[in-house]
């Protein structure tokens, strides 16, 4: 079997849990067949010569075309039927170009990761039964943002007539990830998701829909986590990830700016490590020892020896959290919003502590300092959930019994993506 992959960001060097998903769906499909991997990259970004010691047959970036003026983008995103903001204006010629000329004889199946990457590229895919993986849901986030932007302007009137503007803007976003995903869908002989959930909501849609759950990264060898006496003066808790993403940037903010006093109000030794390459927004937020921001980590394990608790307080996303199953996997305890543990199947108190306010996510922090009873019920339950369901190596199972099985059930005419449709939603400006 030959294998196309496909993506609008790179695979290698990792950089984000998007990016581990993709290297295990890759060495996935490499159990069932060669796999030829095809991505898009910012310019400048560094490019190493070869995925090391990965089971692929050939590599190549495509750099993805800067934006327009700002002006090019918000008029033809905002046209009827516009596509969102990140596409706009934007002119794939040349990356179309790019992948016609990798592309070389005949491929039995084609992956495709996240609909923006159809909506561009389609058009020079070849014919092949295709795959498209939706593990993060672009319309349900952008609504999401929304509705955020909204409920912290309740408490603000003055900025209303600068929401309304805001929260239009995101409808309309939201509307065009909306129909470059409806038609990813349309066109795919199988879709991918992260959760149940997102099954569920395609229900109807799709010809046929099968979850790949994500994983987590096991504990570097010799992991021994430690445990905090109950009344310890000192806390540390932690919130780890891509710290440029901008949920994750929302989640810093409330951490830094709301939560870490409230922490240190009732246990004076309290920090909190934001962990990940960050930005300036974030790298702004540093101020020790309240608030660590340590940047990227080589050894998350080697980080997460230090927490006693893993923070989620994410409040608009899609998708399923990684850093939830990381946690599991170290054996550390989680406090985390409704939002960051959408999907997973979380049950508060028995697998998570949910807390959906700063308040409350403090108070559930305070709770596992005094409470070891809880906190060895939690961790027992996560790394129960973790070894049963999210390692990677039953991530990579699944992703080669979804390839195996599409081509035992599409048509002979092994048809692939319309094309001149899936590229409709991005046209030159």
């Amino acid at each position: 079997m030959r294998v196309l992959f496909v993506a609008s960001d790179p695979p290698w060097p990792i950089a984000s849990g998007h990016a581990l998903r993709m290297v295990h769906i890759i060495r996935g499909l490499a159990r069932v067949g060669e796999v030829d991997v095809f991505s898009l990259t910012d310019p400048g970004r560094p490019h190493p010569e070869d995925p090391v010691s990965e089971p692929v047959g050939r590599w190549v970036q495509a750099p993805r075309p800067s934006p327009p003026r700002a002006t090019s983008r918000w008029v033809a995103t905002l046209r009827p039927g516009g596509p969102p903001l990140a596409l706009a204006g934007r002119n794939f010629d040349s990356a179309r170009a790019r992948l016609s000329e990798f592309v070389t004889g005949a491929y039995d199946l084609l992956w495709v990761d996240a609909a923006d990457t159809l909506a561009v590229l389609g058009p020079a895919l070849p014919k092949a039964p295709l795959v498209v993986d939706l593990d993060d849901r672009e319309d349900l986030k952008a609504a999401a943002r929304t509705r955020t932007l909204l409920a912290d302007g309740a408490r603000r009137p003055r900025r209303w007539p600068r929401l309304a503007v805001q929260a239009a803007l995101g409808r309309r976003e939201a509307a065009g990830w909306r129909r470059l995903q409806f038609r990813a869908v349309d066109a795919a002989q199988q879709v991918v998701v992260a959760s149940q959930l997102d099954a569920d909501r395609l229900a109807g849609l799709a010809r046929s829909v099968r979850v790949v759950p994500n994983g987590g990264s096991e504990p570097s060898p010799g992991w021994n986590p430690r445990t905090k006496d109950p009344g310890s003066a000192d806390f540390t808790a932690v919130f780890f990830g891509l710290l440029t993403y901008p949920p994750n940037v929302d989640a810093a903010r409330m951490l830094a700016n709301q939560v870490a006093p409230l922490l240190r109000s009732r246990s004076p030794g309290a920090s909190v490590r934001l962990v990940g390459r960050a930005g300036d927004a974030v790298q702004a937020l540093h101020d020790p020892p309240k608030v660590i921001v340590t940047g990227w980590v080589d050894d998350l394990s080697a980080e997460l020896i230090h927490a006693d608790v893993a923070l989620v307080p994410i409040r608009y996303g899609a998708g399923t959290r990684i850093k939830i199953l990381d946690a599991w996997a170290h054996e550390i305890p989680v406090v985390t919003t409704t939002m960051g543990a959408e999907g997973l199947d979380v049950h508060d108190g028995v697998d998570v502590l949910v807390a959906d306010t700063p308040q409350a996510m403090a108070d559930s922090c305070m709770r596992l300092l005094a409470q070891r009873g809880l906190r060895e019920a939690l961790v027992a339950e996560g790394r129960r959930r973790f070894y049963e369901s999210h390692r990677w190596s039953e991530v990579e199972i699944q992703a080669a019994a979804v390839a195996t099985d599409t081509l035992s059930t599409v048509s002979p005419d092994r048809s692939g993506p319309p094309r001149g449709e899936a590229g409709d939603p991005a046209p030159a400006p």
